[in-house]
């Protein structure tokens, strides 16, 4: 974006970075109740018993 000959950023530029913000969300969310639930098996192994 440093290399842009006009100022300013467009609605498109904006949509597209929005909507990439948002599936890095909802993967990261994926993977971070994937890894909670590992750690939550790993360290409560005595409420599993």
């Amino acid at each position: 974006m440093r290399f842009k000959s006009k100022p300013g950023i467009t609605k498109k530029e904006t949509e597209k970075a929005f909507v990439l913000c948002n599936d890095f969300m909802v993967q990261a969310r994926k993977v971070s109740e994937a890894e909670l639930q590992r750690l939550k098996r790993l360290h409560c192994v005595e409420a599993v018993v």
